[in-house]
């Protein structure tokens, strides 16, 4: 007999990823991604954010830098490429990216089910897992030597334990060690961290009296707080040591920030409307420009830190001296976070049959989105925690991409999330009224 709806707990999550129908849906979800690498193999090797150069590096012994000869760097985030190096002492660049990619996608898929099962039957479970099969952004992103996928895994690994019924001590422990592991990959997740962690209190709070109010707070949260301090420390520590410098997450924050907030990109993609691209020819410029700039500075800018901290005032200056144009500019980047149809570019065009075939996928799925936050209805079938840690990583994600740069890519981390809140909206069955199957 199938598990009962909402009937999960710690002891038996195990006869969850036993169910048949999940080894169905992983299998065909491990074809189709074997599908999408093979007809999209040269994305493998596309190093474009020197991942790959990472790894590599790593893999041979020569630390954390993009090649033998090059300084020890902080741009990137640790995780993907200290993941990444392990098959890339045995295995061919594109093939470890294939295998990690495809774990990723995995435990991605298998996530999503145990999450679906804790609100419906089979059936609904079912259709929300195989919307996440097929997503466009999770497909396409299997391909690339990119930190989407692990993050995704990471951040659905924090919410499956964070909406557990009975939260011990021991999922405490394992909640900072994940989320600390999501900051390694991605530092987006402290945005996600502090309103997640403001709304927890402030529900504390309310269900708390004032005399244990704090004490609560400290017994729940410390041990959450100490494991992912703890997770993070090492890179902490690493970078004082390299850089003198206190450096929580990478030298890359100032030139992202540059990148969505310059005069170039203001007039040439921002005046003339969201869906305007930034062609190559003037991104190469500004990067050319700025590069000069940087290299003629007086004091000399030596390292990654002064680097980063100087571009980071240059974008802070563009925004005060064009407070309108930052606004639209947050408008553009708004729009193509949530954007449904990919925007197609000279050096990286998209077939138009492809191109509405996402569009009306991602349409369906954010309509579904919307239904399910508007209908009580629909919001019922899910489980007060799991829609307040949802509504708290999209408003996160939201917010910081309207600020630095941002395109839909960005929003694979949150599509598991979208597909769960979509089939809320037409599910026959609520945690209340499921019986067994």
């Amino acid at each position: 007999m199938a598990v009962q709806p909402h009937d999960t707990t710690p002891s038996n999550i195990g006869l969850l990823v036993r169910e048949p129908k999940l080894w169905g849906i992983l299998l065909v979800a491990f074809v189709l991604r074997l599908g999408v690498i093979a007809f999209y193999s040269d994305n493998l090797t596309d190093d474009r954010d020197a991942y790959l150069s990472l790894s590599q590096q790593l893999a041979e012994g020569n630390g954390f830098r993009v090649s033998a000869d090059a300084p020890l760097t902080a741009y990137r985030p640790p995780l993907y490429p200290l993941i990444l190096s392990v098959p890339l002492r045995v295995l061919p660049g594109w093939v470890s990216v294939a295998v990690v990619n495809l774990v990723c996608s995995l435990l991605i898929v298998s996530l999503v089910w145990i999450l679906a099962r804790e609100s419906w039957n089979q059936l609904w479970s079912t259709l929300a897992t195989g919307i996440v099969v097929c997503d466009p952004l999770l497909l396409i992103n299997a391909t690339l030597p990119m930190t989407e996928l692990l993050f995704t895994t990471l951040v659905l690994a924090v919410i499956v334990l964070s909406v557990r019924p009975r939260f011990t001590f021991t999922h405490r422990i394992a909640l900072g060690i994940l989320f600390g592991l999501a900051a390694l990959c991605r530092p987006t997740i402290w945005a996600f961290g502090v309103i997640a962690g403001i709304v927890w209190c402030f529900r504390q709070w309310r269900e708390s009296s004032g005399a244990t109010f704090l004490q609560d707070i400290l017994k729940r949260a410390l041990p959450v707080a100490i494991c992912t301090l703890l997770m993070v420390s090492p890179w902490v520590i690493r970078n004082y040591f390299v850089f003198d410098a206190f450096i929580p997450m990478t030298t890359h924050g100032g030139y992202t920030l540059l990148l969505a907030n310059n005069e170039v990109f203001y007039e040439d993609v921002v005046e003339r409307g969201w869906r305007t691209t930034w062609s190559g020819e003037s991104l190469e410029s500004w990067q050319h420009v700025l590069e000069d700039r940087m290299n003629d500075h007086t004091p000399a800018l030596t390292s990654e830190v002064a680097r980063s901290q100087w571009m980071g005032d240059r974008a802070r200056d563009t925004i005060r001296k064009h407070p309108r144009l930052f606004l639209k500019s947050c408008g553009v980047r708004f729009f193509r976070f949530w954007n449904p149809v990919p925007i197609s570019t000279s050096s990286r065009p998209i077939p138009r049959i492809a191109q509405w075939g996402i569009g009306v996928f991602s349409t369906v799925l954010l309509l579904g989105v919307v239904i399910s936050l508007i209908v009580k209805k629909s919001r019922q079938k899910l489980s007060s925690s799991f829609l307040v840690i949802s509504a708290s990583l999209l408003i996160s994600l939201s917010l910081v991409h309207t600020v630095y740069w941002s395109n839909a890519r960005m929003r694979a981390p949150i599509e598991p999330i979208l597909a769960m809140l979509a089939v809320s909206s037409i599910s026959k069955k609520s945690s209340v009224e499921s019986k067994k199957e």
